[in-house]
Order: C-alpha cells, then sequence, then structure tokens
C-alpha cells in the first residue's frame, strides 16, 4: 500500500513531483512481488504447527498476500 500510494502521489499530485524517481519506482516494482512471496512462504510454514486463533490468523495473511501478489 506504501509503495502504490508513493507512485500515485508522485505521479498526480504537483506537490510531491520532485520526489519522483524512475529508479525508485522501478526497484520498489520489483521487489514488491519479492516481499509478498516471502510473505506467502511464511504464512503457510507457520500454518503447519499452528491450531485455534493463530491458524485462522495465518490462513488469512495468506489469503491477503496472494490476492495482492
Amino acid at each position: 500500500m506504501i509503495i502504490m500510494s508513493y507512485e500515485l502521489l508522485t505521479e498526480q499530485s504537483l506537490r510531491f513531483q520532485r520526489w519522483r524517481s524512475l529508479k525508485a519506482i522501478a526497484i520498489l516494482n520489483v521487489s514488491e512481488p519479492v516481499f509478498w512471496t516471502t510473505a506467502c512462504i511464511l504464512a503457510i510454514l507457520s500454518t503447519s504447527g499452528a491450531r485455534g486463533a493463530t491458524a485462522a490468523i495465518s490462513v488469512i495473511l495468506l489469503i491477503v498476500s496472494l490476492v495482492v501478489m
């Protein structure tokens, strides 16, 4: 969400255009799928031995990370 906000603000708002950097946007766009893949893998690993509320939270994190990815 922060990455998308940065991209939208620097593209659309005149106030934030001085912080616009195509290199930064490219780096963020490349690294974001890596972070979400890591979150997905960690959610799968944490769900394997969890029970109750912890398992539910892990499953929710897994679903969110798959949707955002």
